[in-house]
């Protein structure tokens, strides 16, 4: 859900902080197109299965005793997942302002 400021700008209400002041409703419509392009973009899938795989390896060679590694490396995958998650929640936001920019031009549509 979004907040409405004043001029008809918009700040988005998800946990996400993208600046100071409120960004325009195009603007965040522009940042979630930018993020759909980059969790389809192959070479940013690449690296982010490359870490992974590499954070579960090193997991897997750990020593019983070396808890604290493997806390580190647990905290490194969650962190990686935070991007992706951070990323699908800049798609949705855009997805569902651009499907509420389409609802109202078809009922803008229906009164005229």
């Amino acid at each position: 859900m979004t907040q409405q400021p004043k001029n008809g700008e918009r700040k988005s209400s998800r946990r996400l902080i993208f600046e100071e002041e409120p960004i325009s409703k195009q603007e965040l419509i522009n940042q979630g197109e930018s993020a759909a392009q980059m969790l389809n973009n192959p070479v940013y899938n690449l690296s982010h299965r490359s870490a992974v795989t590499a954070i579960q390896d090193e997991w897997m060679q750990t020593s019983p005793h070396e808890k604290e590694k493997r806390e580190g490396l647990y905290q490194e995958m969650r962190a990686l997942s935070r991007v992706s998650l951070v990323f699908m929640e800049m798609v949705n936001e855009a997805t569902a302002l651009s499907d509420e920019d389409l609802n109202q031009e078809r009922s803008n549509e229906l009164y005229q």
